[in-house]
């Protein structure tokens, strides 16, 4: 009866889906065709591609970073820009501030760090690492501007913090990057 009718449909929906990728190889399930092409692909793959697919720690999808440039100094908080550019994408600028406290005894507290751009471009800030910065020790902030128009790169910096009981409010316009950097 009906019992022994449910296997052979079974069976005969298996073979169809093998089939239907397209392989001719009969009674193999799909997840063996599939293993087995997967395995096809990983040996028939040229070197220079295999280099291609697994990047040595050493490269990255942006430009190397150029030597930092100062720009903010006070109170024992130095702030120094560094930049790069994504690799085909002209039009957008990673900036990464690092706030070092240079004082030997004092901790910075209560950092906060923000940047304004002229209207023609955007910024996009990531959070900073640490709003405290121990004595000779540092803290980062990544940035992405998108500058369509590729004009001088020009920040207003807007930094507060505390260092030995004392509050420090500054806002300070920079543009000190090399012509390059647009």
């Amino acid at each position: 009866g009906g019992s022994n009718e449910t296997p052979k449909a079974n069976g005969a929906n298996a073979k169809h889906d093998a089939s239907s990728t397209g392989s001719a190889t009969g009674g193999t399930t799909l997840l063996e065709f599939l293993a087995s092409s997967s395995r096809e692909l990983k040996e028939n793959v040229p070197d220079e591609a295999r280099d291609i697919q697994t990047p040595h720690p050493t490269s990255s999808s942006t430009s190397p970073e150029v030597e930092s440039i100062v720009a903010y100094e006070n109170r024992g908080l130095g702030i120094r820009f560094s930049h790069s550019k994504p690799a085909n994408q002209p039009q957008f600028i990673i900036l990464k501030a690092t706030f070092f406290n240079s004082n030997p005894d004092m901790d910075i507290t209560e950092l906060v760090f923000q940047v304004a751009v002229p209207k023609s471009q955007k910024i996009q800030m990531k959070p900073i690492t640490s709003s405290d910065v121990a004595p000779l020790s540092s803290a980062h902030q990544s940035m992405r501007i998108h500058n369509p128009q590729q004009g001088p790169l020009k920040l207003r910096m807007k930094i507060s913090f505390s260092v030995g009981g004392e509050e420090v409010q500054e806002t300070k316009d920079f543009s000190g990057f090399p012509s390059n950097v647009r």
